[in-house]
Parts: structure tokens; C-alpha cells; sequence
């Protein structure tokens, strides 16, 4: 949305798939309230995605701070996996 300024005809989709996974996903209690989080976040994004010409300010702000939660949220789930594995993780990646 932000790179090519344009909003894909899939994009509020994709973000309600996105929350559907972060809420329903068994996740564990260390990870339950950063994926209720990263949630509320893609619904955020779904909303600002709502009706037939959402506005591309609004849908590229809260694409980047979905964008920016992910990976905060992968981080933390890696590391989470890690620790559970004995393994020292590689630290953030992009």
C-alpha cells in the first residue's frame, strides 16, 4: 500500500485472515496477549480498509503499524520457539 500507493483489491481480506489466525491460533500464555494485540491491530487494519475507496492515508498508516506489529510479533514468537528448543536464536531479522 505504502510502496506502490495503491490499495490491492485483497488487502482488507488478507487483513481479516490475519486476525482470524492471531486470535483462533493456540498460541502459548507467554504469546497469547502480544497475538490478541497484533489482532487488534489487523482489525484496525480491516476497518481502515472498509468500503468501496478507502482513504490511502489512512490504510497505509495502519498497514505500516501491522507491518511494524508482525514482525515485533514474529520476533517474539521465534524467540519464544528458541528458548523452548534450547537454542540461542539468531536475534531480530528483517
Amino acid at each position: 500500500i505504502n510502496k506502490d500507493q495503491k490499495i490491492p483489491a485483497d488487502a482488507r481480506a488478507k487483513a481479516l485472515k490475519a486476525q482470524a489466525v492471531a486470535k483462533t491460533a493456540p498460541w502459548p500464555a507467554e504469546l497469547k496477549p502480544k497475538a490478541d494485540a497484533l489482532a487488534a491491530i489487523f482489525g484496525e487494519m480491516a476497518a481502515a480498509l472498509e468500503g468501496d475507496i478507502p482513504d490511502l492515508a489512512k490504510a497505509g498508516a495502519a498497514a505500516k503499524k501491522a507491518h511494524d506489529a508482525e514482525h515485533e510479533f514474529a520476533d517474539a514468537a521465534w524467540a519464544w520457539i528458541f528458548e523452548q528448543a534450547g537454542i540461542e536464536g539468531p536475534g531480530h531479522g528483517h
